[in-house]
């Protein structure tokens, strides 16, 4: 028998940052926005309000936080309860995992406040005019008070595994697995609770090894799932969606003298059934084989080839609404079809003395890419995006490497570096870029190991992006 206990909580304030913490840019373009605001609002009563103006720039000044990041600390609780009973035959265990946490939204309340004052602040010129000093004043003091949103999380899991050896003739072994996950979260903005996010699921695998059979090692498998997704709120931006999943699945390997070779076949089906709206299923193949080289004093390289489909999943059909978490409004497309990619990867690694060196080459063809397309439009004060489908490639590189530069007793030394790049191409004409590509990042590191002691330093230099997608 074998169990464990552990408990962890974290906490900490928001992050200190070195000037404002909005960009010279964003800030620029807001102090524009209110300048065309008031031009509205005034016209050309500007000098009777002199006085007016002077506050609101005292307000926005205030609004601008300098040296700390508004809604970036958090509090985390958690913590996990196990037992496992091992036989000579088998084994069966249980897992109960509990996390609680709060965190703000660092940013999110401030476009939801630019937009409620641009409506109440017409309202207010239109029925109160002879008391717009005051309301002003009002509204200075409410920029003043108003905390970002808190994201209150709670999540509670279940998992249960269970193995046996030689369940039956022509298989060395079985194992069985479920997972029970309850997850949800609420938004609470100026103290009262806001949109909720539900997330209840569950997914069970069943695993079976055979024996060598033609040369092949392998495994074949069953997996079902479900998973019913709520939004409730005035931001919910997808309506509640119950989606069930089947999937088959083989993998297995063999020898060929020195080569050796991975392959793996895998079905699916998936059926997205909206609250309201049209139900949509899918159903989709993939395959993958990859060949291993030794190459002799420490090397080897990989080559791998695959093809696969994705079914959209519910948001990506449904969203109608803002998306509180990325800031945006998305819209989803009932019509999306299947995401097919074909795949080519190129590795290359090596290790020995101290060193190791690790790179990897790969292209991607992608047929019906989902992504968001940015539109240029707004409602709500939110950017709409609309998810979209088009042929589409990538083309990346990575490489990492670590070496041993000093060692003493029970200590030693190590460098590292990294780079990694991608270049993805969307197959249509005129801005051919995709949105929220990540741009080419260089890392170095240095860490010290000891028997009681692990400490280390990580730098990280990411590039200017200047591939960006339309209104992006």
């Amino acid at each position: 028998m074998a169990w464990h206990l552990d408990a962890f909580a974290r906490e900490a304030g928001d992050y200190d940052i070195p000037g404002f913490a909005e960009s010279a840019a964003l800030r620029a373009m807001e102090e524009e926005e209110e300048d065309h605001h008031d031009e509205d609002e005034h016209g050309d009563d500007d000098h009777d309000h002199e006085e007016d103006d002077h506050h609101e720039e005292e307000g926005h000044h205030e609004e601008e936080a300098h040296g700390h990041l508004p809604g970036s600390g958090l509090e985390v609780q958690g913590g996990s309860v196990g037992l496992s009973v091992i036989g000579e035959g088998g084994f069966v265990g249980l897992s109960v995992s509990r996390l609680d946490s709060e965190y703000g939204i660092p940013g999110h309340s401030h476009a939801h406040h630019e937009h409620e004052h641009e409506e109440d602040g017409h309202d207010d010129h239109e029925e109160h005019a002879d008391d717009h000093e005051d309301d002003h004043h009002e509204d200075e003091g409410h920029h003043e008070d108003e905390d970002p949103p808190v994201v209150v999380l709670e999540q509670t899991r279940v998992d249960v595994e269970a193995g046996l050896a030689d369940p039956f003739d022509g298989f060395e072994g079985l194992n069985l697995r479920l997972g029970i996950n309850d997850y949800e979260h609420v938004e609470n903005e100026a103290g009262e609770a806001g949109t909720a996010f539900a997330n209840k699921a569950w997914e069970a695998r069943a695993e079976l090894t055979h024996r060598p059979f033609g040369g092949w090692r392998g495994a074949l498998g069953l997996q079902l799932g479900d998973r019913e997704f709520s939004v409730v709120g005035e931001e919910a931006f997808t309506p509640p969606v119950d989606t069930s999943s089947f999937g088959l699945f083989w993998v297995g390997e063999r020898s060929l003298g020195e080569l050796a070779i991975e392959a793996g076949v895998r079905y699916d089906r998936v059926e997205h059934v909206p609250a309201h709206g049209t139900s949509r299923d899918f159903g989709g193949a993939s395959a993958s084989l990859g060949l291993i080289v030794p190459l002799g004093e420490g090397w080897e390289g990989t080559l791998l080839a695959d093809f696969s489909s994705r079914a959209p999943v519910g948001e990506e059909l449904f969203s109608d609404s803002p998306h509180p978490g990325t800031g945006v409004f998305e819209i989803g497309d009932p019509g999306l079809d299947h995401e097919h990619a074909r795949n080519l990867a190129a590795t290359l690694t090596g290790s020995g003395d101290g060193r190791s060196l690790r790179g990897t080459f790969y292209y991607t063809y992608f047929a019906d890419f989902i992504y968001q397309a940015a539109t240029g439009e707004e409602h709500d004060g939110f950017d709409v995006r609309r998810y979209a489908q088009a042929d589409a490639t990538f083309a990346g590189f990575e490489v990492e490497g670590r070496a041993r530069i000093a060692e003493w007793g029970a200590g030693r030394l190590e460098i590292g570096a990294f780079f990694d790049m991608v270049s993805p191409k969307l197959d249509v004409s005129g801005n051919d870029n995709l949105p929220l590509i990540p741009p080419n990042r260089i890392g170095l590191s240095f860490e010290f190991t000891s028997d009681r002691l692990r400490a280390n330093v990580d730098y990280v230099r990411a590039a200017e992006q200047d591939d960006v997608a339309e209104f992006e």
